[in-house]
């Protein structure tokens, strides 16, 4: 802590409070800085990322799926839109990804993650 107060700018606003608090700083940076604690914290923020991503994936994936079906009986692009209550844009853009999985894949069962890699969605 010494060292870095000796680097900063004499006019320094945070250099002053600093010098003038050196023993509570130092005890705060001794006592409250938990290396466990840290890396666990960082460690479930960073899963909680990746259960939102997966909610967010398994929501697309089923939209792919439900556009699927309504294609299969025939529905327009503006009756899915209404139907799934989302944007037509949205479900233009899935039903390409499907028209051109299919084209790929032929006769293969269909399967809503290989669509996925065809959307240009995330």
């Amino acid at each position: 802590m010494d060292n870095a107060l000796d680097n900063m700018p004499e006019e320094s606003v945070l250099k002053k409070f600093l010098v003038a608090n050196k023993a509570e700083v130092r005890q705060m940076c001794i006592t409250e800085y938990n290396e466990a604690e840290t890396m666990n914290q960082f460690r479930e923020e960073g899963r909680e990322e990746g259960r939102e991503e997966g909610r967010g994936e398994g929501d697309l994936l089923r939209l792919i799926r439900t556009v699927y079906k309504k294609m299969l009986k025939g529905k327009t692009n503006d009756e899915i839109a209404d139907e799934v209550e989302e944007d037509i844009a949205l479900i233009e853009q899935i039903k390409k990804a499907i028209i051109e999985y299919k084209k790929d894949c032929n006769n293969e069962e269909f399967d809503a993650d290989k669509v996925l890699k065809y959307c240009d969605i995330r």
